[in-house]
């Protein structure tokens, strides 16, 4: 046992939602011993909104309590009015769906390298010079993950090796972030300034989240905070430039003119509310490509690190987190120890890669549902009206319900047990009878 009283030592590079949420899935495990490094030494607010799509299960794992009652909506059973979607690009929009669901030790530093011995430790190098030995590195390091870049490499050159030198290339081109094409506007604008407005009706606060959606642009509007803000989140979407490399800063404060120049000529009450933005940011949105594996020889990649999604379903860090209570659940099974480490992840690796994969699948159409850029989106833009067009966009309506269904009709809780069982099936332990996981 490493350091004594530690079954093995677990070293996570990176402090973001996917990171700490690890660790402190991890203190149910004190024979298993966390170490995080992350190169920012403090965080800012981005003005997005966290969403889970398995809410209720992961209130269950987190313990929420009483944070969750001042969540813009709360987990359930009933069926509750998530989304309003219009088509927006136009002087009088067209509401056509109602969309309802169901309901350790830290250090500031930046990994440079790692190399795993023969005895199946891992040496970590940082850029300011330290270093650490773990058994498990954990890449919860973002979309720039240094982690996923030292990790696709050794993969590459592994495939070299067994001569397939084409398998090699692919895992090479996987490294860096590819641009969507499309840009997003993020704000937030406090309500407090507005009552007048409101008041008097000039402006108009939807009662649910809703999404204005156009040919090349979608806005998102919903209140946050316990409605002393309203969330802005705008998309401007070019195709045709998907996969180019952007021109400047991904994060970057701009002009309101340009936020509201994209939308000329959409609702007034939409235009009326981005007038009111003051200095949004502008961010070019970037995805990974779908990996092969995420986890092996002692490395674990999560989060954003292993499937950097577009935001058209809020999942990402969802996503993030669920890989943390999983990774967390299949180490600190009593089943897992320091000789049977490389299974144990591979069960991560064999249950959440195919799951997260279809969900940045799924975000991506969403992305062209919601701009008009999917296949036949052929609605007449310019005259489509309340009866023309309509049964075209009751479809589109009803492909996005049907994009967002693994909400309701996958569950993590069974996630966590189909991982759990396949662990103690590998290791002959028998299963205690109330089914949990460790």
């Amino acid at each position: 046992m490493p350091d004594g009283k530690f079954k093995f030592r677990v070293a996570v590079c990176g402090g973001g939602i996917g990171g700490l949420t690890f660790a402190v899935a991890m203190a149910k495990y004190p024979d298993v011993r966390v170490e995080i490094y992350e190169s920012t030494a403090r965080f800012t607010p981005a003005g997005a909104v966290l969403a889970f799509g398995h809410a209720s299960g992961l209130r269950s794992l987190i313990g929420l309590g009483d944070l969750a009652t001042k969540a813009s909506s709360q987990p359930g059973d009933d069926e509750v009015h998530a989304f309003t979607f219009r088509k927006s690009d136009q002087l009088e929009g067209i509401k056509f769906m109602s969309f309802l669901l169901k309901d350790h030790f830290s250090r500031f530093t930046r990994l440079k390298a790692y190399n795993r011995r023969s005895d199946e430790t891992i040496d970590i190098a940082f850029h300011d010079g330290s270093t650490a030995t773990c058994d498990v590195l954990v890449g919860a390091d973002g979309i720039k993950s240094a982690v996923r870049s030292h990790f696709l490499r050794q993969q590459a050159q592994d495939a070299v090796a067994a001569g397939n030198p084409e398998v090699a290339k692919s895992l090479l081109s996987s490294i860096q972030p590819s641009w969507t094409g499309t840009v997003a506007y993020r704000a937030v604008i406090q309500l407090d300034d507005l009552k007048d407005e409101i008041a008097s009706g000039c402006l108009e606060v939807p009662n649910c989240p809703t999404q204005h959606m156009g040919k090349n642009g979608n806005v998102i509007l919903y209140p946050i905070s316990n409605g002393r803000f309203m969330n802005v989140a705008a998309f401007r979407a070019k195709p045709q430039l998907a996969g180019t490399l952007f021109d400047g800063p991904w994060v970057t404060r701009v002009g309101k003119e340009e936020l509201v120049d994209t939308f000329a000529g959409w609702e007034p009450n939409l235009v009326a509310w981005l007038k009111r933005v003051e200095s949004p940011t502008r961010w070019a949105i970037h995805t990974i490509k779908p990996l092969p594996c995420i986890a092996a020889d002692g490395v674990v990649l999560l989060g954003d690190a292993a499937h950097a999604m577009t935001p058209h379903q809020g999942s990402g860090a969802g996503q993030a987190v669920e890989d943390a209570f999983f990774l967390a659940m299949v180490l600190g099974h009593r089943a897992t120890t320091v000789e049977t480490l490389d299974r144990a992840i591979s069960v991560y690796d064999a249950i959440r890669r195919p799951f997260s994969t279809d969900i940045a699948q799924r975000s991506s159409q969403n992305g062209r549902f919601f701009t008009f850029n999917y296949e036949d989106a052929d609605i007449n833009l310019q005259t489509c009206g309340p009866e023309e067009n309509m049964h075209k966009l009751r479809a589109l309506g009803d492909a996005i319900y049907d994009n967002w269904k693994w909400t309701w009709s996958t569950s993590l809780d069974e996630m966590m047990q189909e991982g759990a069982d396949m662990l103690e099936e590998a290791t002959s332990v028998a299963r205690p009878g109330c089914g949990v996981y460790s």
